[in-house]
């Protein structure tokens, strides 16, 4: 397989001409402030052209997506079992074949680290979510590094800078909601999947952004009273959020969310076929708007 090496300011990248998922893929490391390195890919769709003026989708992966490289967001043995992640390829197929051509980031955490600094580490029920944007709760080096990321493929490839899209699931979905409070003059529309987040920040700070959240109504692993409440903060703010509260759904049906066509904005809880879906609705937010 043939590469390149395209050499960016602070960045050191490798582009393979035989992706995978993918019309193209780069594959980059990204030098953290304060310590470390940060491996992440950027998947370039069919669509891509010089002057395509793309829209960006950050994908903050989940706990079990943690690994070395990138490669192990899609096929991971961690934690002691093997197993294929079926919702991400969705998301890669929308974006890089489908109808809803954008730029997809997707950097990779490393194991044993976090998105955000709300938790106890991965323990998950333990956490202060209010203010949490504060001095006591200092961004993580891995969200940071995932931002400047994004700031880099901005300026790099041809971009809409007004439509810069956020989501990811469980560990991802507490990252999806720290970004967007920490960040909201950088994404114009987030989609958290079973996480938890700032509520002050909620009420305030992006209660009018657009947000479609995703929860199983009986998640064992983190309790949907996060989404609740986050729910419930940005509409005391006067904002519209979009909430997909799965009944009998647990810690899961992320693939089901990240399906064209199958959760919509009239029934984001069930599948009617009514209304935008996930990637309709996502598109369609601009910083503009």
């Amino acid at each position: 397989m043939q590469t390149r090496t395209l050499l960016i300011p602070g960045l050191l990248l490798s582009a393979a001409t035989a992706p995978v998922l993918a019309q193209s893929t780069v594959d980059g490391t990204f030098n953290l402030t304060g310590g470390g390195s940060m491996p992440y890919r950027v998947f370039l769709p069919e669509s891509y052209t010089p002057s395509a003026n793309l829209p960006v989708v950050l994908y903050l992966h989940s706990a079990a997506e943690r690994g070395s490289s990138v490669n192990d967001v899609f096929s991971n043995n961690y934690g002691g079992f093997t197993w294929t992640n079926d919702w991400v390829g969705h998301l890669v197929n929308e974006t890089q074949t489908g109808d809803h051509q954008a730029i997809l980031v997707m950097p990779q955490s490393g194991l044993g680290n976090v998105w955000n600094s709300m938790t106890a580490g991965d323990n998950w029920g333990v956490g202060n979510y209010d203010n949490a944007t504060q001095n006591a709760h200092p961004i993580t080096k891995q969200l940071q590094g995932a931002v400047d990321i994004v700031g880099n493929v901005l300026n790099t490839y041809s971009t809409n800078e007004n439509r810069v899209y956020v989501t990811g699931p469980s560990m991802g979905g507490f990252g999806t909601w720290d970004a967007l409070a920490r960040f909201p003059q950088i994404f114009a529309a987030a989609a958290p999947l079973a996480g938890g987040g700032n509520y002050q920040a909620a009420a305030t700070t992006f209660a009018n952004k657009p947000v479609w959240m995703f929860h199983g109504a009986v998640d064992g692993l983190i309790s949907p009273s996060n989404s609740d409440q986050l729910n419930q903060a940005m509409k005391n703010g006067g904002g519209s959020p979009i909430y997909s509260r799965i009944p009998n759904e647990g810690h899961g049906g992320f693939d089901l969310f990240y399906t064209p066509d199958y959760y919509t904005t009239v029934t984001p809880s069930a599948n009617t076929g009514l209304g935008s879906d996930l990637y309709e609705w996502m598109f369609a937010q601009s910083l503009e708007n």
